[in-house]
């Protein structure tokens, strides 16, 4: 089996000995009245391109880290990106492994439910990625990128969905002096990411726009 640039420099050598060759007969076309070959030297060629794309034969592959670890919360968003190579008439299908669902196959999505799609980027790199929307604790486990090849090739994926939670510290019950400050610290557990609201609520209403002077 050739690599791409050992046969595109054989294709190149022909042609150019071809090209030597017409202006070689150009020069004694006087000694020789025969027309140059010409027909000959495009079969030639022909026939090295038909065995160029028979050798062609590079397995599609993946680049990246295999058994990589994504992390969500629920609520949040997911998504999974798989890079191919070498692809010709192969299609990429995306599965939940641990149920045996399809979830996408090339470009079409078969999961039943809306909260999953597929995005083609079709540049150098062949980006093939899955999101999920609104993520669940269920959509925790294997995800795995096959192409449709013969013996299937695959890429896996392991989704941790976290529930974060919001804890003040300190003890659940403090008791001040009427007309002093009270401090309060909410921690933020098992989040992924930066939440982008903070809510604070006094008996079950909610105080971070309230009026009053003495709320900061």
């Amino acid at each position: 089996m050739f690599s791409k640039p050992i046969l595109c420099y054989m294709i190149s050598r022909l042609l150019l000995t071809g090209v030597s060759l017409a202006a070689g007969q150009q020069e004694v076309q006087h000694s020789d009245p025969s027309p140059p070959p010409r027909r000959d030297m495009y079969e030639a060629a022909e026939d090295m391109w038909v065995k160029v794309l028979s050798l062609n034969t590079l397995a599609p592959e993946f680049l990246g880290q295999n058994n990589t670890e994504v992390e969500a919360q629920v609520g949040g968003e997911a998504s999974f990106s798989c890079y191919t190579y070498h692809l010709s008439d192969e299609m990429v299908a995306w599965l939940k492994r641990d149920d045996d669902q399809l979830l996408t196959v090339g470009q079409q999505v078969y999961a039943s439910e809306t909260r999953f799609s597929v995005v083609h980027a079709d540049h150098m790199e062949q980006a093939w990625e899955l999101w999920v929307k609104e993520v669940q604790l269920t959509d925790a486990g294997q995800y795995e990128c096959q192409l449709t090849t013969n013996p299937p090739v695959s890429f896996f994926f392991s989704l941790v969905v976290t529930q974060a939670e919001a804890v003040v510290a300190g003890p659940s019950e403090v008791h001040i002096e009427e007309g002093s400050h009270l401090a309060l610290d909410c921690y933020v557990q098992n989040a992924p990411l930066p939440p982008v609201y903070i809510f604070w609520y006094h008996n079950n209403t909610m105080v971070n726009y309230g009026r009053l002077e003495a709320l900061q």
